[in-house]
């Protein structure tokens, strides 16, 4: 499925602006899973945004692409369900993070109540010469980044319940796009397949446990630990190949040269700070590998 822009550039319709800003609450949404939601007290790991506190996380992310593809396109089939299955995952992961956080205060508050009263007692005992503090155990918090999404959420599910009503009971018919053109991606893996899987691999390995920002915590997925770099190597990623579908073997170059560089960033010095990374690194590794080679050791083909 090929992302059709120029569908945003004609249309005038009621239901096609609702569907922009469908579109922009989708990405604004995206965007705000990105930010801090929590403080986790846990041996204090400190803050967190979704990805490094739920596991589902990564799978929200995929099924919203997935879903602002489909919605450029007009795939009316699959972005419809898909908003559904969305604000599921995304409500899921909300919920987990407001438990872990009422857990740790109910936690955090019986810890305070038999060390305030061990500090009475000693007080009491030794006539107010020794004294422990008091209120020791912190709770988890929950972050600006948790209201924002909630705020994001509610404006995605108003904007979605305004297009059905649009849609379905005034009736007003959706422009549809243009088919995308499978043989000409099949033939462009055909002539590129060193790229295309190191793209690919890339933009996989962001999405899998893939360093330790913690010395108490397990590998959490790349979109834990530096968000907007991993954002921008999936767009980049995605510039790529369309540049690649489209001939431009100038820009190919120039974004291929931005994902090696995020190894500036994915350095194994840094990675390596707190532990073994994960998989997703290992993958990211091989990917980047290849990507070296298929811009120096190999040539670029066109699909022309």
């Amino acid at each position: 499925m090929e992302l059709q822009l120029s569908n945003f550039i004609v249309s005038g319709t009621k239901l096609e602006k609702i569907i922009k800003a469908l579109l922009i609450s989708q990405i604004v949404l995206i965007i705000s899973t990105f930010f801090n939601v929590m403080y986790d007290a846990t041996l204090q790991i400190g803050n967190l945004n979704i990805y490094g506190k739920a596991n589902i996380a990564p799978i929200f992310l995929v099924c919203s692409v997935i879903e602002i593809i489909a919605l450029i396109n007009r795939k009316e089939k699959i972005f419809l369900p898909f908003r559904v299955i969305n604000t599921v995952l995304i409500l899921n992961i909300l919920s987990t993070i407001s438990t872990a956080v009422i857990e740790s205060e109910k936690s955090a508050a019986f810890a305070n109540d038999i060390g305030n009263f061990a500090s009475s007692v000693m007080s009491f005992f030794t006539f107010g010469l020794f004294e422990m503090p008091t209120d020791l155990a912190q709770s988890s918090k929950l972050l600006l980044g948790y209201h924002f999404i909630r705020l994001a959420l509610l404006l995605c599910s108003i904007i979605y319940i305004l297009y059905l009503y649009n849609r379905f009971i005034k009736k007003e018919e959706l422009v549809h796009a243009i088919n995308f053109d499978f043989h000409k991606l099949v033939e462009l893996y055909s002539k590129n397949k060193l790229l295309l899987i190191a793209t690919v691999l890339l933009v996989i390995s962001q999405l899998l446990p893939f360093n330790i920002m913690n010395k108490f915590l397990l590998a959490t997925p790349a979109f834990a630990d530096h968000p907007f770099v991993s954002s921008v190597i999936c767009i980049v990623a995605f510039l790529l190949l369309s540049n690649l579908l489209q001939d431009n073997i100038n820009n190919v170059k120039r974004y291929v040269i931005i994902e090696i560089a995020s190894l500036l960033i994915w350095n194994p010095f840094y990675v390596y700070k707190f532990g073994t990374p994960g998989l997703g690194y290992l993958i990211y590794l091989v990917g980047w590998g290849m990507l070296v080679y298929s811009i120096f050791g190999a040539k670029l083909k066109t699909v022309s």
